[in-house]
């Protein structure tokens, strides 16, 4: 796989949207996210637990995986 391939990273936690970008928590931590990388359920609420598909090198650099 490399770094640029497209990975689902499940049950994030959705806070809120932040400009353009999402935050979501992960391991008691709140993590951004930019929009423009990712795919959400764009109709979550906070608190919905999200699957985001974001490119592998964004979920390293986040600390998702």
């Amino acid at each position: 796989m490399g770094r640029n391939d497209m990975i689902e990273v499940e049950d994030l936690e959705f806070r809120h949207e932040a400009g353009a970008a999402i935050i979501v928590e992960y391991d008691g931590e709140e993590v951004s996210l930019p929009q423009s990388q990712i795919e959400w359920p764009e109709d979550a609420t906070r608190g919905d637990l999200i699957t985001v598909t974001m490119p592998e090198w964004l979920a390293e650099d986040r600390g998702l995986i």
